[in-house]
């Protein structure tokens, strides 16, 4: 339901979200994504937190090598669903690292692109879940305008003939180590057509 109506206010606000089926197991799931999103992409994966009746929160996990924008991000998104549904954030900041995660790895952060886990509230507390159904349409909105913002700050660089990192860096007000970093690049070379996170 939350991923249907996000989707709406999404392609309301101009983006083009891509969301996987109802049946999908998870496998298939991150292929799709993988074939289908460009370097550029947001990946949201959308859960419900589940425990004793009186854990309540949100939180958004992401990988362990994380960028500073999944950081802020989940940041976000975490302090919007607390805002939005009145219940607290969980851990530092509402941010957490898969390598906390009751798995301590996740399929989700396997994407290349940014990525972010968030869960939304606790399942099996009544009053979390209370609060969503009142409060759902408006926390659509807000999640929304949050990934639209983050869409539109996600700058990115097509590599065009003659290009250096280090040029690329110098154009920009960045450095060749925060591009390979962000890039997960290994080594200096680029090419022609090659998409460059700023």
């Amino acid at each position: 339901e939350f991923r249907n109506l996000l989707f709406k206010e999404l392609s309301k606000l101009g983006n083009t979200p891509i969301v996987d089926g109802d049946n999908t197991i998870l496998s298939e799931t991150l292929t799709k994504f993988r074939n289908m999103t460009s370097s550029n992409s947001i990946v949201l994966d959308i859960h419900w937190n589940a425990a004793t009746p009186k854990a309540t929160g949100t939180e958004t996990l992401i990988p362990t090598e994380y960028t500073k924008f999944e950081y802020n991000l989940a940041k976000d998104l975490s302090n919007t669903v607390s805002n939005v549904l009145g219940i607290p954030i969980r851990g530092v900041n509402g941010v957490k690292k898969e390598s906390e995660s009751h798995h301590g790895r996740l399929g989700w952060m396997r994407i290349n692109e940014e990525k972010v886990l968030m869960e939304v509230c606790f399942i099996t507390n009544e009053d979390d879940m209370k609060s969503y159904q009142k409060n759902k349409q408006k926390l659509v909105k807000n999640i929304a305008k949050v990934l639209f913002e983050y869409s539109q700050e996600n700058n990115v660089y097509k590599v065009v003939k003659g290009d250096t990192l280090s040029k690329i860096a110098k154009n920009n007000n960045t450095t060749v180590d925060k591009l390979k970093k962000d890039n997960k690049l290994t080594s200096d070379l680029i090419k022609i057509g090659q998409i460059i996170k700023l």
